[in-house]
């Protein structure tokens, strides 16, 4: 452990939430959006570093964990040595923690990255931090002192895994070079999703940056599909071409 910090909050609000399929929210499903700003300087370092925040633990209805309740979090990510100048990857869209089960699901993973670093996106296993089960008898909210990683991972629950997150007969995907991520629910509940974007430059892995959500799963009304109506007096029925725009 290099060091640690407390870092004041700048700002904070509600997320506004949007989903085309779903007309309105849930009620049930809020997000707050917290930004905390410092300036840290670091020395050099070959090896580089990593940044991490952990606390206790996990919403208690998570379907796809065992034991979610007493399992803990851990927010990760890494930078290079300060002497390569760097800019980590910043994600495009905030998070939007629900989708509507049995309806296609489409959301954009994707980040940008000022100096044109490659991106590669992968889906893979939420970290369980040193906070609670399974790696901890004690449960505690936030660790007073970080621990140093590299941290354990959570346990999924039977029939889950980092290659079908919700348990789905088409199972969660996210596309490794564009981060669309893409999705057909099959049930009700929430799932806990990791997404890590490894940051490339000359072929060498320079950074690291993890987004971890939890999604719930929530019915919505009907997406009931567009009915196209037109005078076909003067025209052949098969001389039209109708294009339609979701």
């Amino acid at each position: 452990l290099f060091a640690s910090y407390n870092i004041g909050r700048t700002d904070s609000g509600v997320l506004d939430l949007t989903c085309s399929s779903c007309l309105s929210p849930p009620s049930s499903v809020c997000m707050d959006k917290c930004t905390y700003v410092d300036t840290i300087s670091l020395p050099n370092n070959p090896n580089g570093y990593y940044v991490s925040w952990e606390r206790c633990c996990r919403n208690n209805a998570l379907v796809n964990l065992t034991n979610p309740g007493n399992t803990g979090i851990a927010y990760y990510m890494e930078i290079p040595n300060p002497a390569i100048i760097d800019n980590s990857p910043r994600f495009n869209t905030d998070p939007l923690p629900f989708m509507c089960v049995g309806q296609d699901f489409v959301f954009d993973f994707s980040a940008v990255d000022p100096d044109g670093d490659v991106l590669v996106y992968t889906l893979e296993t939420p970290l369980a931090g040193d906070l609670g089960y399974p790696s901890s008898s004690t449960i505690n909210t936030v660790w007073a002192s970080p621990t140093p990683g590299p941290y354990p991972i959570v346990q999924w629950a039977s029939g889950y895994s980092v290659t079908n997150i919700t348990g789905s007969a088409v199972p969660l995907s996210l596309n490794s070079t564009t981060g669309e991520m893409q999705i057909k629910a099959d049930n009700l509940g929430y799932y806990a999703v990791a997404v890590e974007v490894k940051e490339y430059r000359g072929s060498v892995l320079i950074g690291l940056t993890r987004r971890e959500i939890e999604f719930t799963v929530v019915s919505c009304p009907p997406n009931i599909p567009p009915q196209i109506s037109y005078d076909n007096s003067t025209v052949e029925n098969d001389s039209l071409t109708f294009t339609l725009f979701e």
